[in-house]
């Protein structure tokens, strides 16, 4: 005859599922799901945060870009509604003032916009600049300024008295 053994234990159902887990380990299969899982959520995080970071810098460059023009737009709008001449000189614009200052504005080969003082005295106008265009018409200067991220921007402004002269060069 047989005879099945019931220990005291499983016949009052005191071991829960829980116990037995902690006693026993886990199986390959809930390991491997816990990997998988956990692989696919660190696959989306670092996913996130590369967007997160590509965004953080393509707006960081655009308000860089934006304070650059501002900068730019500002100074060379003040300069020329004060000057009595506008005169091209190579990729450089010359403006003279009616008390006699010259201004030269170009582009160096740091990214800057610089604008040099006939007499001394350089100021860095705008930094990110891949270079500068000048055109010079009857009462007209149009600058057109391309940065470094490729955006270009264009201005158009007007001399004081209208007064323009032609490019040497």
């Amino acid at each position: 005859m047989w005879r099945v053994w019931v220990t005291p234990a499983r016949r009052c159902g005191s071991h829960s599922a829980a116990s037995r887990s902690s006693r026993e380990g886990f199986t390959l299969i809930e390991v491997s799901l816990a990997l998988v899982l956990s692989t696919i959520v660190l696959a989306l995080s670092s996913s996130l945060m590369v967007s997160l970071w590509r965004a953080e810098n393509r707006l960081t460059s655009a308000g860089e870009v934006e304070a650059m023009w501002a900068s730019a737009h500002r100074v060379l709008a003040i300069d020329a509604h004060a000057a009595t001449s506008a005169t091209l000189l190579y990729d450089s614009l010359l403006l003279t003032e009616a008390d006699g200052i010259t201004y030269r504005y170009l582009a160096n080969s740091r990214g800057q916009l610089v604008r040099i003082q006939t007499g001394g005295g350089t100021a860095v106008i705008a930094t990110m600049v891949q270079s500068v265009a000048f055109k010079v018409l009857v009462g007209e200067i149009h600058a057109s300024i391309t940065f470094t991220d490729g955006e270009t921007r264009d201005l158009t402004l007007c001399t004081l008295s209208g007064a323009v002269s032609s490019s040497p060069g």
